[in-house]
């Protein structure tokens, strides 16, 4: 699926043919690199971009990008994603806003602690009682990620969040 959008382009920022016109563009509405296509459920009429990617160090990012609405509107549109994650010792990226972000791994993750940290901070925050966890897979609710994701907003920053997760096994 592909999402559109157009960009008005004003004469003070635009020159030459784009000067003054309206711009159609469209792009893939997600898009992944080293990894599995995430799935994706829209829980809005409008979908946001969605892009996922596994690096070469086995560290995970996803992403959900904002949209242009007429002239100056920008917002991102919820969705639900689920992301496979195929070691649970990898660190994951989180960027932008989501209604919640799932976790598959190939094995029972139940004897593992889940901790999250605002890329800004030094220091992580335990979630494992916040989200559900069932055999091989998490579920975060948006509004953690909002929460620690912003956690270091000062004043008038209106930065999305953004987060590194990490899971941790419980030695017993």
């Amino acid at each position: 699926e592909r999402l559109t959008a157009s960009h008005n382009c004003d004469d003070k920022i635009f020159s030459g043919k784009y000067s003054g016109k309206t711009v159609m563009q469209s792009a893939p509405a997600i898009i992944t690199r080293g990894c599995v296509l995430p799935r994706v459920k829209y829980t809005e009429d409008e979908k946001p971009y969605i892009i996922a990617s596994r690096n070469k160090t086995g560290a995970y990012s996803v992403a959900s990008l904002y949209r242009k609405y007429g002239q100056s509107r920008y917002r991102t549109p919820l969705a639900e994603t689920a992301l496979f994650i195929d070691d649970p010792s990898a660190v994951i990226g989180v960027f932008g806003y989501h209604g919640s972000i799932t976790l598959e791994y190939p094995l029972s993750i139940l004897n593992y602690r889940v901790f999250m940290q605002d890329l800004a901070l030094n220091a992580a925050e335990e979630i494992t009682d916040c989200v559900d966890i069932r055999d091989n897979r998490i579920v975060i609710d948006g509004k953690i990620i909002n929460r620690i994701g912003r956690s270091a907003n000062a004043g008038k920053d209106i930065s999305e969040p953004g987060v590194v997760i990490k899971l941790v096994y419980r030695q017993n």
